[in-house]
């Protein structure tokens, strides 16, 4: 299962989503990332099979255009698209949005492994900690686990 995070700067470091690719990459998830243009995101999607699309929000500014950008893909492709990053801690009722699959309420490096774990063993996702999600137009909430204890036990920030 691979994952394609996107994000409005290449070009400046993204602590979360280095962070959360790290520790995918350390289980075998494949990630890239792509600029948030619809043409930079479709050429990604067409050049490698992604099963999801991860948006992560550091600030309210870009919230309508991910929301505008992940309609446009969802009407063209079958993907499961997530909602992350300090932005959705705040405003997790995005989730409301047509299109948004998920919000992560939390820290992410361990929920979004569990929840790509999940997706890739065709498990239920509707009952993990950490994650808001949306199936067949039921909005699951559930609470945040407790906070990472050791965070030396997370692998270094992905800065390829």
């Amino acid at each position: 299962m691979n994952v394609l995070f996107v994000t409005e700067d290449l070009y400046s470091e993204h602590l979360t989503i280095m962070s959360l690719s790290s520790v995918l990459k350390k289980f075998g998830y494949g990630v890239d990332i792509a600029e948030a243009r619809q043409g930079c995101v479709k050429t990604k999607l067409q050049n490698r099979d992604f099963s999801i699309l991860v948006f992560a929000l550091r600030y309210s500014g870009v919230a309508k255009h991910y929301l505008s950008l992940n309609l446009r893909i969802k009407k063209e492709l079958n993907i499961f698209s997530i909602f992350c990053g300090l932005y959705m801690k705040f405003n997790p009722e995005i989730i409301n949005e047509p299109g948004v699959d998920a919000v992560c309420i939390t820290e992410g490096e361990l929920v979004l492994l569990e929840l790509v774990n999940n997706l890739s063993a065709g498990k239920s996702i509707t009952e993990l900690k950490g994650w808001w999600v949306k199936r067949n137009g039921q909005i699951f909430r559930n609470p945040a686990p407790a906070a990472i204890k050791d965070i030396d036990s997370l692998p270094f920030a992905d800065r390829t």
